[in-house]
């Protein structure tokens, strides 16, 4: 990741939660293939959100319940020249026995369709294993400097004439 983190717009800070916008192509997509072929990312879970302007949206993974969870909320605004301010709010929630110490951010970013950005920092690699086990239920693979990373990409989404009437009704 430091090397998709490395290609980003905002410099990686350690130990930081942070949202960093990537450059907009395909390159940073390629950049992520290619880091999942040769085994140094792996894909946990993937999600698809649909929100419509200024509707908010989410998407939690863990079991809030049992002390640990990851949640992330999305509010889109389209600006008219073809971009989206969206306002990002990821958030680690654990309990103290969780052993996985809580963390949240409330930002604000404009990416253009197709854009990728990053969430870093909410784990940090002496608390991935147990972060891991309780977010995704995974075993626990041996070795290696781990850290949490959400990738989000920005689609827009044209409504179209007959969903719009369709509405209207």
């Amino acid at each position: 990741m430091t090397q998709l983190a490395a290609r980003a717009i905002v410099p990686r800070r350690a130990n930081a939660l942070q949202v960093i916008t990537l450059l907009a192509g395909p390159e940073p997509v390629e950049l992520l293939s290619t880091l999942e072929e040769s085994h140094r990312v792996e894909i946990l879970s993937s999600t698809e959100l649909s929100a419509g302007n200024n509707r908010r949206v989410g998407m939690e993974a863990g079991n809030m319940h049992r002390g640990c969870g990851l949640r992330i909320r999305f509010l889109p605004l389209l600006e008219g020249h073809g971009t989206v301010r969206l306002r990002v709010q990821p958030e680690i929630i654990a309990a103290i026995s969780a052993r996985v110490p809580a963390r949240r951010m409330d930002t604000e970013i404009e990416l253009v369709d197709g854009q990728s950005f990053l969430i870093m920092g909410l784990s940090s690699a002496a608390k991935w294993p147990v972060l891991a086990e309780r977010l995704f239920a995974l075993p626990l693979k041996s070795g290696g400097n781990r850290e949490l990373v959400v990738i989000v990409t920005a689609q827009i989404v044209e409504l179209t004439r007959t969903a719009t009437l369709a509405g209207r009704r």
